[in-house]
């Protein structure tokens, strides 16, 4: 057990999230197993309830730890933070199946718009007269809804998409197998916005609790846009990782604008 450092600016529920991550990490308790009560580990650190409380918390957000109703705490079967990395070429999707995470969704409207909002218009790189497909899905991880993808295409490039079933349910494999498009690249911005009334009731969670709203643009080979999409994220659900090699785009004085590019899924 490593102690607290009281003079440490890190608060101490932290370092004790930190030191049981590690402990998990070095398998001091497997998977399923149940951790000690909350009052004994706070005699250990030499802490308040409150204090271990919040650092449980922590680790029962990040997915590490499991709380069950008049059973206690228990290591989670899946004992790992949800951390999606953004200089990976790798599509999300196939990243979560391979930490063993499960993706699905549920589409909520489609339709075909025949006068597209203007930042619609620029991010297609389309005319106000060009007709555009939209698509909206909530998805889930783990069967919890945990995002909610607004998706616009060209209508020219995808005829029908707003029309048809999604094959398998999976927008990628149908934009690969009955349109034959693979966008290659693609563009992103990250902000913190506020849930709205009805974006709470579907992501199950309060209004005005923080989300991640990642913003792309995926382009194809000739380097046409193919898909403009908004997706907002419930932030405690999820992390995002951006690795850089350029020392002056993370300087604390570097101006804060920051382009994300990476392969597409």
């Amino acid at each position: 057990m490593k102690p607290i450092n009281r003079d440490s600016p890190v608060p101490a529920y932290y370092q004790i999230a930190l030191d049981l991550q590690e402990r998990i990490r070095r398998h001091e308790w497997t998977t399923g197993e149940q951790i000690p009560p909350e009052e004994e580990l706070a005699r250990r650190y030499g802490v308040s309830r409150i204090t271990m409380r919040q650092a449980m918390a922590e680790l029962v957000k990040d997915g590490i730890l499991v709380r069950q109703r008049g059973s206690g705490t228990f290591v989670s079967q899946r004992p790992m933070p949800l951390v999606h990395d953004l200089s990976l070429p790798i599509s999300f999707s196939g990243k979560l199946r391979q930490m063993g995470f499960d993706l699905s969704s549920r589409v909520l409207q489609s339709q075909t718009f025949y006068e597209p909002l203007e930042s619609v218009m620029q991010h297609l790189q389309i005319g106000a007269s060009d007709p555009v497909a939209y698509l909206k899905r909530l998805m889930f991880i783990n069967d919890q809804p945990t995002a909610i993808d607004r998706s616009w295409f060209s209508e020219s490039l995808c005829p029908g998409i707003a029309e048809q079933p999604l094959i398998d349910n999976s927008l990628s494999k149908t934009l690969a197998e009955r349109y034959g498009l693979m966008p290659v690249r693609s563009e992103m911005g990250l902000e913190v916005v506020r849930a709205a009334e009805k974006d709470a009731r579907l992501l199950k969670t309060f209004i005005d609790s923080p989300l991640i709203l990642l913003t792309t643009v995926l382009y194809l080979d000739d380097g046409k846009p193919l898909e403009y999409s908004m997706t907002t994220w419930l932030g405690d659900r999820i992390r995002f990782n951006l690795s850089s090699t350029d020392a002056s785009s993370v300087a604390a004085d570097a101006p804060f604008a920051i382009s994300l590019k990476q392969n597409a899924r």
